[in-house]
């Protein structure tokens, strides 16, 4: 049972959810998306003045990154797995419209998503990146330890930066089910895909990750699994992200969805 569309005005954008998608009402015509981001990014995502010019930037950077092949979002559950090897907190990739709520903090390059800029622990989509983008990370990598990285193998983009940098070391290259498929962020789509790239995973040489949890991260990145694991949990803003999903909405708690 779904509940009936909300709608919802936000300093002069109009929201209409139902069945777990919304769509914006804007003057460039309508603009959809998962129901459980535009609550999420309703609530931390840029200012009340600014989210209009900002939501619509994030559209068009996500609608190109949708069609350049160098580009994909990776399975929540390859990310979860990754963000618990080194513990982090921050991710480093995507666009508003598509990172995962489960990080504390979401930046790309000097653009804060939600939280803040650090230098802790990080997940990094590098390929996801633009060079612009890389080359502002590229000192952290070279002076910290704490981070792991994941990118799409074969030759990389014009204008990017490959891997490796200095003081990385390749852990694994693999191939699998472990991407999401184009435009799953307009509705939440967990369906995966394999994709004709193989990927890479690359660590601190001064960092030390146990077998298990590498062996762990191999084994997602390789499965055949058809869909994402689903993940209701309380890390990063899932919190907020959950209250705009149908069971949120419904006002019943994500951990008895």
């Amino acid at each position: 049972m779904h509940p009936e569309g909300l709608g919802t005005s936000f300093w002069g954008l109009t929201a209409i959810t139902f069945q777990e998608e919304t769509t914006l009402i804007t003057q460039a015509g309508p603009f959809k998306m998962e129901g459980a981001r535009w609550h999420l990014l309703s609530k931390i995502f840029s200012s009340p003045v600014d989210i209009k010019p900002d939501l619509y930037k994030e559209r068009l950077l996500q609608e190109t990154v949708d069609k350049d092949p160098n580009c994909r979002s990776f399975a929540w559950k390859v990310l979860l797995q990754a963000k618990l090897e080194v513990g982090a907190t921050t991710y480093i990739g995507n666009t508003a419209l598509s990172a995962p709520p489960f990080f504390d903090n979401v930046v790309r390059g000097n653009s804060i998503t939600w939280g803040l800029e650090t230098s802790g622990p990080r997940v990094i989509n590098w390929t996801g990146l633009s060079c612009e983008d890389q080359a502002i990370i590229l000192p952290t990598l070279q002076s910290t330890n704490n981070w792991i990285v994941l990118a799409l193998a074969g030759k990389p983009k014009r204008g990017t930066i490959p891997l490796p940098v200095d003081g990385s070391t390749i852990a694994m290259t693999t191939k699998g089910n472990s991407v999401r498929k184009m435009e799953w962020w307009l509705t939440g789509n967990d369906e995966l895909a394999a994709y004709d790239r193989k990927v890479e995973v690359w660590i601190s040489s001064r960092h030390s990750i146990p077998k298990k949890l590498i062996d762990d991260l191999e084994s997602l990145l390789n499965s055949s699994s058809a869909k994402d694991v689903p993940h209701n949990g309380a890390e990063g803003v899932e919190g907020i992200y959950c209250e705009g999903m149908e069971a949120g909405l419904m006002g019943i708690p994500s951990s008895q969805a």
